[in-house]
């Protein structure tokens, strides 16, 4: 049964998932003038939790992951036909990554640029040391260097330099999990404070390039035990799990892993043991760009 804590404007509802129907329509409040501008409308935000802690919601959740918006004004979900899928158990992860971009503008794409960013990040970057578990225990990914044209910042070089690593720490499968999230939570503020604080200009750490900006994301579970598995966002569900296989995947209990469909299947549920046929190109429609990725796409 569905259980609707509040609804007024612009406030979230939770809802508890049981593989049912959700019974709430999108509604429309009257526009009213607020000094001759504003004219505020009925959106609202519906999330699904599972009323179990140790379930999760699954890849397959409607929405992004469970997340439904609901407004009027756009073209989105009708709350009212949506079917909420089943809970399934929580599979802890592996590790947790902390994504980093580093963007820099360059005359000419060099080699070596990675070896210039190691030395940066050992050199410059806050330490782990002294920080206790699970921060001893991290460590920083290989940065992955992609140079292209530069198409985005007016007053930089010719080309552009991104540079992608993570910062990488071993999820431990029991204990306190709200303590090792706000433990991991507070070294990610040191390095939003020694981003806020370093001035990378000028000629970068020996080479040509223009420091442009950097760029930290949230702490995300990595699922490397179960191939293709995308990972719940820790400082959103405090525990890391892994939600699944993606899409045209199926999850084969043989090798315990993700298991790409073969051309023209694909499959949506995430714990889905078997591929089904994709239907006639005719009737794909407005979902023909997705369609012809999940069938045809391979990587």
């Amino acid at each position: 049964m569905l259980s609707i804590l509040y609804l007024i404007l612009l406030l979230p509802i939770i809802c508890w998932a049981k593989s049912t129907t959700i019974g709430v329509d999108c509604i429309v409040m009257p526009a009213f003038p607020m000094f001759g501008r504003l004219q505020p409308s009925g959106s609202f935000v519906l999330t699904l939790v599972c009323p179990e802690s140790e379930m999760d919601m699954p890849l397959n959740s409607p929405g992004d992951n469970g997340i439904l918006y609901c407004d009027p004004n756009k073209q989105n979900y009708e709350l009212s036909e949506v079917i909420v899928p089943e809970c399934v158990p929580i599979r802890l992860a592996k590790s947790v990554h902390l994504p980093l971009l580093m963007v820099f503008t360059i005359d000419a794409c060099v080699d070596n640029f990675a070896d210039a960013v190691n030395l940066y990040i050992n050199t410059y970057f806050p330490k782990f040391n002294n920080r206790g578990p699970p921060m001893e225990e991290s460590t920083w990914s290989a940065p992955i260097v992609i140079c292209d044209k530069n198409r985005v910042f007016k007053d930089g070089k010719e080309f552009q330099i991104d540079v992608q690593f993570s910062l990488v720490t071993p999820y431990r499968n029991s204990g306190d999990f709200q303590g090792f999230s706000q433990a991991l939570e507070k070294f990610r503020e040191t390095l939003i404070l020694f981003r806020q604080r370093e001035k990378l200009v000028g000629h970068w750490n020996g080479t040509r390039a223009m420091f442009m900006g950097f760029d930290i994301g949230m702490w995300s579970a990595y699922c490397k035990d179960v191939a293709s598995s995308k990972g719940t966002i820790l400082a959103l569900h405090l525990v890391a799990a892994c939600r699944g296989c993606s899409r045209s995947y199926y999850f084969s209990k043989v090798d315990d892993k993700c298991i790409q469909c073969g051309f023209n299947y694909y499959t949506e549920a995430p714990y889905a043991i078997t591929c089904i046929q994709c239907p006639d190109e005719s009737k794909w429609g407005f979902n023909r760009p997705e369609m012809l990725m999940l069938c045809y796409g391979r990587m």
